[in-house]
């Protein structure tokens, strides 16, 4: 199945539209194919690679846009925290904030993984697969290789 401009306008739309609601857009990326012809696996194979290079796109996007949109949120954030930092004062509200957003951006081990999504991809960087909130006794088949540690 080839991607159509129809379909990248329907998935822009999507991602557009829910992107400031708490929804998993990633989940949006798996989901969509199979409600507009398809199966994410058809969507990201050699010659419909255009789809997954498109999500990471409309993510990146999406990730610029706020940006921009709360620059001066980030701004202050980025400011604070150094002033925190330069006056050893870490329990400012900036300081603390920026510490969340690192935090949260932190990969998860197996006792926490329940409460996440996994994803899973090949050698080639491909996402190959998705499970959110997985049960504990399906995450020994989600074992992934992180390299060397």
């Amino acid at each position: 199945m080839s991607f159509t401009y129809e379909q990248a306008i329907i998935i822009g739309f999507i991602q557009g539209l829910t992107e400031l609601f708490p929804i998993s857009s990633l989940g949006h990326a798996i989901l969509i194919p199979a409600w507009i012809g398809g199966s994410f696996r058809e969507f990201i194979s050699e010659e419909n690679q255009a789809y997954l290079l498109i999500t990471i796109a409309m993510h990146l996007a999406s990730s610029v846009a706020l940006f921009l949109v709360f620059r001066k949120r980030w701004l202050g954030l980025f400011a604070g925290t150094f002033r925190a930092i330069k006056n050893r004062n870490y329990q400012s509200t900036p300081f603390r904030v920026l510490g969340y957003i690192v935090i949260a951006t932190i990969p998860v081990g197996e006792r926490e993984a329940p409460e996440f999504g996994i994803l899973k991809s090949n050698n080639e960087n491909v996402i190959t697969s998705f499970i959110e909130k997985p049960k504990k006794e399906v995450l020994k088949d989600w074992v992934s290789d992180t390299g060397d540690a």
